[in-house]
């Protein structure tokens, strides 16, 4: 969201905006992904899941225990692949997972990683919800990429790529990536290397 509004509003410092897992309308983007999510639970019969997801009911969330419904659809998202996909535990896992092994992190770096999410997820999320890009940023003056992930059910991409059709911009290209959910940059790294490296920066200016 910021990225968008930063490059409609500043053209001049950016050479092009390449988004992934983009967002562009908020409350329609979450009503699918609490839709797609129930729908997930149902199929396989998580009754647990089912239960809370029809307990906490659709967003928009709003009163004093709106983070705790968001974390629930969330986590519940994430079990059934729509963050990172085939995947069971979700981005976390795959993000523990790297925190844990990797060299240049410390113990309080791990431990400060959690805190900003929950932290940006309280502070953002009640701006964040009355945001539509397709009204604030219709049009771009830069080159534009959208880098998204088939399975993308957090931002959901069915959405993203409707942005990406109506946004106007010199030039613009979408690139699916098909086994990829929210992080095709990570889950299909080498493909998106691959793009960045033999698409995008040949285009750049000098």
């Amino acid at each position: 969201v910021i990225g968008m509004i930063a490059a409609s509003r500043r053209p001049d410092l950016f050479s092009a905006y390449i988004g992934i897992g983009q967002m562009s309308r908020m409350a329609e983007s979450e009503l699918i992904s609490y839709k797609w999510t129930l729908e997930q639970a149902e199929r396989a019969k998580d009754h647990s899941s089912v239960k809370k997801l029809t307990d906490i009911g659709p967003p928009p969330y709003t009163g004093n225990n709106w983070r705790t419904k968001f974390l629930t659809e969330r986590r519940i998202l994430g079990k059934h692949g729509g963050e990172y996909y085939r995947s069971k535990s979700g981005a976390f896992g795959v993000v523990l997972r790297h925190l844990v092994f990797s060299r240049e992190y410390t113990m309080l770096d791990r431990i400060n990683f959690f805190r900003g999410v929950l932290q940006s997820v309280r502070a953002l999320y009640p701006e964040l919800s009355r945001i539509d890009l397709f009204v604030q940023v219709p049009e771009v003056k830069i080159p534009v990429y959208f880098c998204l992930g088939r399975h993308d059910y957090e931002v959901p991409s069915v959405l993203s790529a409707k942005y990406f059709e109506a946004l106007k911009a010199p030039r613009k290209q979408l690139v699916w990536f098909e086994r990829s959910a929210h992080l095709p940059n990570t889950e299909e790294k080498d493909k998106f290397n691959d793009f960045m490296i033999k698409t995008v920066l040949p285009r750049l200016p000098e």
